[in-house]
């Protein structure tokens, strides 16, 4: 009998990295996939995946509004509330109790309530997946964050000990202990048509990128999160250098308008599919800018692109408490650039300015 597995995903990037386990690690397993609607428009995704044979059982749940709670550590007595309540259940029609693994990255309340209804939580082997830079640098701003999620949610005590392995594209890059065995997930190339054609029906990808932009920039979550940075005036910057008509911006799967249109930059179209599908299947930019964005890496780590990127973390105010995901970050691109440099991190407005007459010139 097939080994029962489960992958549990709520964002776009989890849903890409889960159909590659998939597809390239679990050929002889059943697996089933939970798909939250914190991914943006988690039905017709759903609905699209139906159409294929790589996941038997493909279930969907809301959980966005509750999930919210958890993004603002200032809400912990509300998200007690929730978790006691009975409205906090999983869908009746989802039986955690028949899986022997689960695949996961977020400890949020949908794996709380995945948690909850296990009986047999000792005979389950549990595992970790790739989300982008928070597999690889320490993301935990506020040390009492997760202290207050373990109150609140005990059986997280007995399920973080029994996670024994972490799948990572890049093993070699993971900047932080985390006691877990890492193991390389196999990257997708151009050439692997299947899953190709698999990721780009579900996401409902075509090619129609027709105008080439020299230069793209991803937008950060901060706008989403409502985080008040000052990144629009880094970008006002560097538009104004090198002109508007060259740009295109990426925005962030969770911001529902495009801030940049102030700025006189358009949106790259299939922008609300994962980017990693989109440098699959197109040729997109020359230099990539942002502040912090994982999508800058995952091309790097994934299939190994060589394209320059500047990074703005060290050029805006207002990112007070972000010291050790910046940090993070730096050694991170700092530990790709020892093959080859393709990351410049500006120390401020005055060298980004410079490192711009540099594109300019063609001399990056």
């Amino acid at each position: 009998m097939k080994k029962k597995e489960l992958f549990v995903c709520n964002t776009l990037n989890q849903l890409f990295t889960a159909s590659i386990i998939r597809i390239k690690m679990l050929k002889d397993s059943a697996v089933d996939i939970i798909i939250s609607d914190i991914v943006p428009n988690y039905d017709k995704i759903a609905a699209r995946m139906c159409e294929y044979k790589y996941f038997e059982n493909i279930y969907t749940v809301e959980i966005k509004s509750k999930n919210e709670h958890l993004i603002n550590s200032k809400g912990f007595e509300k998200l007690k509330m929730l978790i006691s309540s009975s409205t906090y259940s999983l869908n009746s029609s989802i039986d955690v109790n028949c899986y022997k693994r689960i695949w996961f990255y977020n400890p949020n309340l949908l794996m709380y309530s995945i948690l909850k209804e296990c009986r047999h939580i000792d005979e389950v082997e549990f595992n970790h997946f790739e989300e982008g830079l928070g597999s690889y640098v320490d993301m935990i701003k506020d040390p009492g964050y997760a202290v207050k999620f373990k109150k609140l949610c005990p059986k997280f005590e007995l399920v973080m000990p029994k996670v024994k392995k972490q799948y990572l594209f890049k093993p070699e890059y993971k900047c932080y202990d985390e006691n877990y065995e890492l193991v390389e997930i196999p990257v997708a190339e151009k050439s692997d048509k299947d899953i190709i054609e698999f990721l780009n029906a579900i996401f409902d990808y075509e090619n129609n990128i027709n105008d080439e932009k020299k230069y793209l920039i991803f937008e950060d979550c901060f706008s989403a999160d409502n985080i008040k940075v000052n990144d629009l005036e880094a970008y006002r910057e560097i538009v104004s250098n090198l002109g508007k008509d060259n740009f295109y911006v990426k925005r962030h799967p969770r911001n529902t308008t495009n801030r940049f249109n102030k700025l006189g930059v358009h949106e790259l179209p299939g922008g609300r599919v994962p980017w990693e599908l989109i440098y699959l299947n197109e040729n997109v930019g020359e230099i990539f800018f942002t502040v912090l964005s994982s999508c800058v890496f995952t091309p790097k780590m994934q299939f190994g692109d060589k394209t320059k990127t500047v990074l703005l973390c060290n050029c805006l105010e207002n990112l007070q408490g972000w010291e050790n995901y910046i940090s993070g970050v730096e050694y991170l691109a700092n530990k790709i650039n020892e093959k080859e440099e393709v990351f410049y991190i500006p120390k401020d407005m005055e060298e980004l300015r410079e490192i711009l007459q540099k594109v300019k010139k063609e001399e990056i």
